[in-house]
C-alpha cells in the first residue's frame, strides 16, 4: 500500500490522493465524536490525528471544543387543572424542565387526551401559544387530561408532565317557555313556581345548572304569590350552566283577579279597588256595602247616559273587573242595595295635581257681594279665597284628611242627587225625593256627615271645582232641552271621600 502511494506521489498524482486523506481525517474525527459519551456534557476539548498502515502517525490537529446534546430535558410540572366546568382554563408551567446545562428549552408543547396515563414519548404535541409557558383552553372538554413537555434548542424531547385534567363548556342552555305564546293566565292569589312553565335544555357536555325566575328586580327561585296590582309580569328565566354560559327566556304573566267579596245582596264586604289599566292611573274604590250600578239604556254602568239613567240593577261581582277607563272617566254609579238605595257617582281624579281652586266665569250667578245677576260673573281665585273662608278652612281635620283622600284613592264620590231627607239628621241621595231646603249652614254640615256613606262631609269648594272639570272635560251629560241650566247651591250637595 505504501508502495502503491509512494508511486503515486511520485507521479505527481496529489490531485488524487488529496481526497482520499480528507475522507480518511473526516472518517476519523466523525469516529471521535461518535466515541463520546452519549449524554448530555460539558464542552470538551477535541484533537485528532492520522497514522497510516505502517504505524506512521501525523501530527495533532488543532484543538477544538465540541458540545454533545442528545438527551431531552426533564419534566415541567404545571398546574390550572379543575374538575370543575369553565369557560376556559389555562394550564401554566409551575416547575421549568431543566434540560442539565446543555442546549435549554426552547419550548413547551401539550396534549390533550383522556385518561391520566401519560402519552408515549412518540406521541405529536403541539406548542403553547397563550405565552411561553401555558396554554388557554377555551372549547369543550369533558374531563380530558392535558400533558406538558419541554422541546430543547437541537431538538430533543423531554418527558411528560403529569397531567392536568379540564372541563369547559362554552355552550349556553335552552330556555324555552312551555305556555302557548309564551303567557301564563293566574288567579290573583295563587301560588306558582315561575320555574314550573319553562323548559331547560343544556346543549354542552356539562349538565348542571342554575335557575332563577326574575320579575322586575325581584328573584323568584321558590313558590310565589302574586297579586293584581303590578299585572300584567314581564317574566324572565336565567338558566346558568355552573361555571358556563347563561341561557334565557321570557314569559308573560297574566294576573286575573280572584273578583271582589260581597254579600248575598252583591254589595262589597271591604273596600275594592278596580284599576282597569296599568299604564292609566284612572281608577274607583268600590266602599265596603255598596257595589257598581247597572243603568236603565245605558247597557253598561255609566252614571249619566241620559237624564233619566235610572238603576235597574247592581252589576254582578264578576263583571266589576270589566269597567273601563272611559266608563270610569264618564261616570260610575254605586249605590247601597238592590232596592231602596242610595246613588253616589265616583269623580276620577288620576292626577292629584290637578285637584285645585279654579276661577270660573258664568252667564249669570251670585256676584261676591251675594247679588243674583245675569249680565256675566267672574269669581277669581282671591275671591274665592275670601268668600269661602269661613268655611273651607283648610287646617282643619277633616280638610287635610278629605286631601289625603283624594289623592290616595285619585277620586271621590259625590251625591247623584241633591241632598234629601232619610230622617231628621241625616241626608241622603236618591232618587225622586224632595229637595232639603230651609237648613242652616252648621246643620247641613252635621246632617251630611251622618249619611249612609262613610266620610260624607259637605262638598268644599275644591271638590266642587273638580267636579265642574270632570263633567266639562270627560264626563258623559244627557239634556232633553238644550240650553237650559239647572242652579245648584253647595248646600244641596253632599259628597263622600272614600
Amino acid at each position: 500500500m505504501m508502495r502503491y502511494f509512494k508511486e503515486i506521489l511520485n507521479k505527481k498524482r496529489i490531485l488524487i490522493i488529496l481526497p482520499i486523506l480528507i475522507l480518511l481525517i473526516a472518517a476519523l474525527i466523525a469516529i471521535g465524536i461518535t466515541n463520546a459519551a452519549n449524554s448530555n456534557t460539558e464542552p470538551e476539548t477535541k484533537q485528532t490525528l492520522i497514522e497510516d498502515h505502517a504505524g506512521n502517525k501525523g501530527p495533532w490537529s488543532e484543538a477544538q471544543r465540541v458540545w454533545i446534546d442528545n438527551k431531552g430535558p426533564s419534566a415541567p410540572t404545571i398546574t390550572g387543572g379543575s374538575s370543575e366546568y369553565a369557560l376556559s382554563r389555562t394550564i401554566s408551567v409551575v416547575t421549568e424542565a431543566d434540560d442539565n446545562g446543555a442546549s435549554g428549552v426552547a419550548y413547551y408543547e401539550y396534549y390533550k387526551k383522556s385518561g391520566s396515563d401519560k402519552p408515549s414519548d412518540s406521541a405529536n404535541g403541539t406548542q403553547v401559544t397563550t405565552s411561553a409557558t401555558s396554554q388557554e383552553f377555551n372549547t369543550n372538554i369533558a374531563g380530558e387530561y392535558v400533558f406538558f413537555r419541554a422541546v430543547d434548542v437541537v431538538g430533543n424531547k423531554g418527558a411528560w408532565s403529569d397531567g392536568q385534567q379540564v372541563y369547559i363548556d362554552v355552550n349556553s342552555p335552552i330556555v324555552a317557555c312551555n305556555q302557548t305564546n309564551s303567557t301564563l293566565t293566574i288567579t290573583e292569589g295563587d301560588k306558582k313556581n315561575l320555574l314550573d312553565y319553562f323548559t331547560i335544555t343544556p346543549t354542552g357536555t356539562n349538565k348542571t345548572y342554575t335557575a332563577k325566575c326574575k320579575v322586575g328586580s325581584t328573584e323568584y327561585t321558590t313558590t310565589e304569590s302574586f297579586t293584581a296590582a303590578n299585572s300584567p309580569y314581564t317574566v324572565t328565566c336565567t338558566a346558568t350552566i355552573t361555571g358556563g354560559n347563561s341561557g334565557i327566556g321570557t314569559m308573560t304573566v297574566i294576573v286575573e283577579s280572584a273578583g271582589p267579596a260581597v254579600n248575598s245582596s252583591g254589595l262589597a264586604t271591604e273596600n275594592y279597588t278596580i284599576k282597569p289599566s296599568e299604564g292609566s292611573n284612572v281608577q274607583i274604590v268600590i266602599p265596603a256595602g255598596w257595589a257598581p250600578a247597572q243603568l236603565t239604556g245605558s247597557g253598561g254602568v255609566n252614571s249619566l247616559p241620559t237624564q233619566n239613567g235610572a238603576v235597574s240593577g247592581i252589576l254582578p261581582a264578576d263583571q266589576w273587573n270589566n269597567i273601563t277607563v272611559d266608563q270610569i272617566n264618564q261616570g260610575i254609579v254605586i249605590v247601597n242595595g238592590p232596592s231602596d238605595f242610595e246613588e253616589y257617582v265616583w269623580v276620577p281624579i288620576p292626577d292629584s295635581s290637578n285637584f285645585a281652586r279654579k276661577a270660573w266665569t258664568t252667564p249669570r250667578g251670585y256676584n261676591s257681594s251675594g247679588k243674583w245677576v245675569s249680565t256675566g260673573v267672574t269669581h277669581s281665585l282671591a275671591e274665592i279665597s275670601t268668600s269661602n273662608r269661613w268655611w273651607e278652612d283648610q287646617t282643619t281635620t277633616e280638610y287635610t284628611n278629605m286631601i289625603s283622600s283624594v289623592t290616595t284613592n285619585k277620586g271621590f264620590y259625590i251625591g247623584r242627587y241633591e241632598a234629601s231627607k232619610k230622617s231628621s239628621t241625616v241626608a241622603q241621595s236618591k232618587r225622586g225625593q224632595t229637595v232639603w231646603t230651609n237648613i242652616s249652614q252648621t246643620n247641613a254640615i252635621t246632617y251630611s256627615a251622618n249619611s249612609s256613606i262613610s266620610n260624607s262631609h259637605l262638598i268644599y269648594g275644591i271638590e266642587w271645582d273638580s267636579v265642574l272639570n270632570w263633567l266639562i272635560g270627560k264626563a258623559t251629560i244627557g239634556s232633553s232641552t238644550s240650553g237650559t241650566m239647572k242652579t245648584m247651591e253647595l248646600s244641596d250637595i253632599q259628597t263622600n271621600s272614600a
